[in-house]
């Protein structure tokens, strides 16, 4: 059986479809099935009231240190990833440094893209 969800009544904001409105959203197993005004919502679909709230497809952050390795008293790969998905983003690229000075010694940020996917769990927030 398949998951369905629909999201009633947020801000969708996509700009690739110039939509800045009120809608409801759809989602079967994960995926956009339908937006509209007012979706029709299979009987067996669980609905989530997302009045006041901004519904987006997935954000990229072009640019994150996550700090590891070297400074991971301040944030892992892991709490970097987790803070990140609990903020909506989808994506995440380490940022290259250029090599620069930071703190008085080198920096060593490795460059590359990290995919956040949703693992059937909700991201903690990090403390501090």
């Amino acid at each position: 059986m398949s998951e369905k969800i629909v999201l009633k009544g947020g801000r969708v904001v996509d700009p690739s479809q110039s939509l800045d409105d009120t809608r409801d959203v759809l989602l079967v197993d994960g995926a956009v099935a339908s937006v509209s005004v007012d979706v029709e919502a299979p009987e067996d679909a669980r609905t989530i009231d997302c009045s006041g709230l901004v519904v987006t497809p997935g954000l990229i952050d072009v640019h994150v240190h996550l700090r590891e390795p070297g400074e991971e008293h301040k944030e892992t790969i892991a709490t970097g990833a987790e803070a990140a998905a609990a903020g909506g983003f989808t994506a995440v690229h380490r940022g290259v440094c250029g090599g620069g000075r930071q703190g008085g010694r080198v920096c060593s940020c490795l460059s590359g893209w990290l995919y956040l996917r949703g693992q059937g769990r909700r991201a903690s927030r990090p403390r501090g």
